[in-house]
């Protein structure tokens, strides 16, 4: 937000010569966006690309001329409700591509305000989490042909039956929790809602509020620090940045997953993106975004573990039990 009162665009700060961040927005998966307090789409970065939209056609319209019919109201209510509680929600709702499509998006807003405290609108990302949709819909139907077929056996399945539903809920409230983003500064820089720094070598040049609160250490602390301190072994500091800069060579973009350990000592799990900050020069360094995975990677542990233990259930069970699936045994125990 400036002096004025309006919002700082991305577009603003990569024309007036942050070229350091152009390439990385234009190549990260999530789409950066603003709305103004009326709901009109301000900004939305290239990635619209990927779906048949311009984002030039996107700009001045409705975020509602978008979205999947079935969603709108619920969007539009959510939206209002932002602008009046001057609190921002995560939401999922399907955004619909030039054929018609419709992809599952989930929404990780920020509400911004004018210099005289009245509604600005949101700034945010939209992630695509059409695939985690369809894996979950895949999983409610199997779950659910499955209960029916508990449900008709002997009351010695009961308990198990009971089980079984409460891992359900409680994979659910770990969804939930997942969902769950700090607020984000008010800059490309400090208000994107993952950490973002620079990198020449293996040193720190750069880094923002969310690096800093994601490591523990402050700003003064990293900077024109070797990045070793982070990871947990001198094998995982060569092996990361092996398959780092192999990656950015080939590719001029890296994604890696490795643990991190923070200043005072706790693990947590990282996802890094590394982008050319000039993909014609690659001595001028690199940018990376970083983002916290540990509850992500926990609740996968956990769901997995879940789902051996009612698989072992399912195959101890002494009665016989059958998934037929198109008149077709899918599974058997």
């Amino acid at each position: 937000m400036t002096e004025n009162g309006r919002f700082v665009s991305i577009e603003d700060l990569v024309n007036k010569g942050e070229e350091k961040y152009k390439f990385l927005i234009e190549n990260t998966s999530d789409i950066l966006y603003i709305v103004n307090s009326e709901g009109i789409v301000l900004y939305i970065s290239p990635q619209m690309n990927h779906y048949g939209i311009d984002p030039k056609d996107v700009q001045n319209t409705h975020f509602e001329d978008h979205v999947y019919p079935d969603d709108r109201e619920r969007l539009i209510d959510d939206f209002h409700k932002t602008m009046e509680s001057r609190r921002a929600f995560n939401t999922t709702f399907r955004l619909v591509d030039s054929e018609g499509n419709p992809h599952w998006m989930e929404t990780l807003p920020q509400f911004q305000s004018n210099k005289d405290g009245s509604s600005a609108g949101i700034i945010g990302v939209l992630r695509d989490i059409t695939e985690h949709k369809l894996t979950e819909e895949d999983l409610r139907t199997y779950r659910t042909h499955l209960e029916k077929l508990v449900d008709e056996r002997t009351a010695e399945l009961t308990k198990a039956n009971e089980d079984l539903k409460k891992k359900i809920e409680e994979r659910k409230e770990i969804e939930a929790s997942l969902k769950e983003e700090k607020a984000r500064s008010d800059s490309i820089l400090h208000v994107a809602p993952i950490g973002i720094g620079k990198v020449i070598g293996r040193k720190i040049l750069e880094v923002n509020d969310e690096v800093c609160r994601m490591t523990g250490y402050q700003r003064s602390e990293m900077i024109g620090q070797d990045t070793q301190r982070f990871y947990i072994s001198n094998e995982d500091y060569k092996k990361a940045g092996k398959e780092i800069y192999t990656n950015l060579t080939e590719k001029r973009i890296a994604t890696v997953e490795y643990p991190f350990k923070r200043k005072n000592g706790q693990i947590i799990d990282i996802l890094l993106n590394f982008a050319l900050a000039d993909p014609e020069d690659a001595s001028k360094g690199y940018i990376f975004t970083m983002q916290d995975i540990t509850e992500k990677k926990l609740a996968e542990r956990t769901i997995r573990e879940k789902e051996a233990k009612n698989r072992s259930i399912f195959l101890a069970t002494p009665i016989g039990i059958g998934v037929v699936w198109d008149r077709v045994f899918k599974d058997v125990n």
